[in-house]
């Protein structure tokens, strides 16, 4: 008890949507943590796969535990009502079918303590139901011991760190006296439009540079098959981000990264003769022939891009020329 009262509480919030297959074993890999005094809070957004029920089952044998449910409204929205019930001192977030490795939590606290830091980044590895990948991002984990916050977004703009929420501790402050939340009825993307809000704020990064977290691919993450509606919340959130990149003179760091998305927009948009596609169609392109412009050239050449824009190991497009 002792130990746990030294130990700064840290919140982790895990929203689920039919994640039965894999939720057990991602709670497991949390309550076997090296460190103890944790606040588990699990959202169940509307699941029909008893995924709550699972939740429930293991809640009843650990007190650290909280179930929260609510009707379907997306991650975002999951996110933000734990948000809103969290008590620690630290923020952590975890996708239901992940894992965390065993020391994630007391290394990263660990090091925000000594540092003094507002987030800790750590790296993360890629596995499937067969093996595991490794670090799947085309560029090597950021050199810095410490850096600023713009800094950091920096290297999300230059592919050395993703827009995954779940790739850092935060400090709860940032969200209890910021203000910080996920946008809702944003069903792609939302951690992207997030982080770089965050991110915008003056803040110091910690680095850890081991893999703490293992991120599960699977064929029926959200970010896979061609859908309408996340292709327009994409969108959303690419045209806010390039604003607000505009706006701080990142524009020429950041016009890379929005082509990449762009492209992979594109190609998650149903094909059809709609008026909706055909309009939506229509802005991508307009958008990538004004990144192209930011970039100086009419090629972008994507051959060796592995790193996968939304799901960590699968990459996206290779070549686009925009005439």
């Amino acid at each position: 008890m002792n130990e746990e009262m030294a130990q700064p509480k840290v919140s982790i919030i895990i929203p689920v949507y039919n994640g039965s297959k894999y939720l057990e074993e991602c709670l497991r890999s949390i309550l076997s943590q090296d460190y103890s005094n944790l606040e588990i809070i699990i959202v169940d957004d509307g699941s029909t796969d008893g995924s709550a029920s699972i939740a429930k089952n293991i809640a009843s044998c650990d007190q650290r535990i909280i179930v929260l449910t609510q009707v379907n409204a997306g991650p975002g929205a999951a996110r933000n009502l734990g948000l809103s019930c969290a008590s620690g001192e630290y923020i952590l977030f975890v996708d239901s079918d992940d894992l965390l490795i065993r020391n994630a939590v007391s290394n990263s606290v660990r090091l925000a303590e000594t540092k003094h830091a507002d987030l800790v980044c750590f790296d993360f590895e890629s596995f499937d139901d067969s093996h595991v990948m490794g670090r799947t991002l085309s560029k090597e984990f950021p050199k810095y011991l410490t850096s600023t916050s713009r800094e950091c977004l920096m290297e999300m703009y230059t592919d050395h760190l993703g827009y995954f929420s779940w790739s850092f501790l935060y400090k709860a402050n940032i969200f209890t006296d910021d203000g910080m939340r996920f946008p809702e009825n944003i069903l792609m993307l939302e951690d992207m439009l997030m982080l770089n809000t965050i991110f915008r704020l003056q803040l110091k990064v910690a680095y850890i540079p081991r893999a703490l977290y293992r991120y599960r691919i699977t064929s029926d993450s959200l970010s896979h098959g061609k859908s309408i509606k996340k292709a327009e919340d994409a969108l959303i959130v690419i045209e806010h981000v390039i604003d607000m990149s505009y706006a701080d003179k990142t524009i020429h760091i950041f016009a890379p990264s929005a082509i990449r998305f762009l492209v992979y927009i594109d190609e998650i948009t149903p094909i059809g003769v709609s008026i909706k596609k055909l309009m939506l169609h229509r802005r991508i392109k307009q958008l990538l022939r004004k990144m192209l412009g930011v970039t100086n050239t009419n090629e972008f050449d994507l051959e060796n891009e592995n790193q996968n824009l939304l799901n960590p190991g699968k990459s996206s497009a290779n070549n686009i020329s925009i005439s």
